[in-house]
């Protein structure tokens, strides 16, 4: 019989949690880490859509990327949106367990997945934490491509992972080879990609500031919104299925990017 504990031990080997970043909420958010496990889904996040699929497919264990409880909670108000679903979860007996910067930051983990989604070379961290983890990874194209013709390949490499793709034009538009991506919101790294070597950034949530800040310092962004990282989800899919025998786990068919 496998449990809950038993996919955590297995999940956290790859994805430790002693690489989270101190601000972050992550591990097992809801449920008994002895709850047997038949299904488990995979999701960028728990939202209540997500949450009714999972009641409606009898999944025992929901792995998400995005922290479902982040802030402190001083009430659980069942007539809430969370609340809610926190009554739902325990109702049905579904637990809740979160890798988040662990995940971002591990080999194998959503830099790597991301860089490999978009056909990098060469792949290695940039943003370093320690000696071998980084929160970023820089690699190279094939051929050197202009930041059009590239935006243009990711879109189609990433569909359905994108709806838009935001641009912030550097100074090299015209030769870009070397490419660094962070999942989520990774402008803080703009200083690292281009100490690294970087030609361009690619990841998600630019803000105005942060454009201007990377054209003072000539590196070219693309912005490919947040949800890219939903591509995490058939990744974590086909390792665990890998790992404890295909069917036991699959990806959400109801997340959605509420950004059009």
């Amino acid at each position: 019989m496998l449990l809950v504990k038993d996919i955590i031990k297995f999940l956290e080997e790859k994805f430790p949690q002693s690489l989270a970043l101190k601000w972050d909420n992550i591990g097992l958010h809801i449920g008994d880490v002895n709850g047997e496990v038949r299904t488990i889904m995979v999701t960028l996040e728990a939202t209540t859509v997500v949450i009714e699929e999972a009641i409606n497919k009898g999944v025992d264990l929901i792995v998400a990327h995005h922290p479902f409880i982040f802030s402190p909670l001083k009430s659980i108000d069942f007539t809430t949106p969370k609340g809610g679903n926190i009554k739902k979860l325990i109702q049905n007996d579904i637990a809740l367990y979160v890798m988040h910067t662990n995940y971002d930051i591990a080999n194998g983990g959503m830099g790597d997945v991301l860089a490999e989604a978009i056909g990098l070379l060469d792949i290695k961290p940039f943003s370093m934490i320690d000696e071998i983890h980084g929160e970023g990874r820089i690699g190279k194209l094939e051929k050197v491509m202009t930041i059009d013709e590239l935006s243009k390949i990711l879109y189609e490499k990433l569909v359905p992972y994108v709806n838009f793709i935001k641009k912030v034009e550097g100074a090299n538009i015209e030769n870009i080879k070397t490419v660094a991506v962070v999942g989520g919101s990774g402008c803080d790294c703009i200083h690292e990609a281009k100490a690294a070597g970087a030609d361009i950034l690619v990841t998600g949530d630019i803000k105005y500031h942060e454009a201007l800040d990377a054209k003072d310092i000539g590196l070219s962004m693309l912005d490919i919104g947040h949800f890219a990282e939903v591509a995490m989800q058939d990744s974590v899919r086909d390792l665990l299925n890998e790992a404890f025998g295909n069917g036991l786990a699959i990806s959400s068919e109801e997340i959605e990017n509420p950004i059009w």
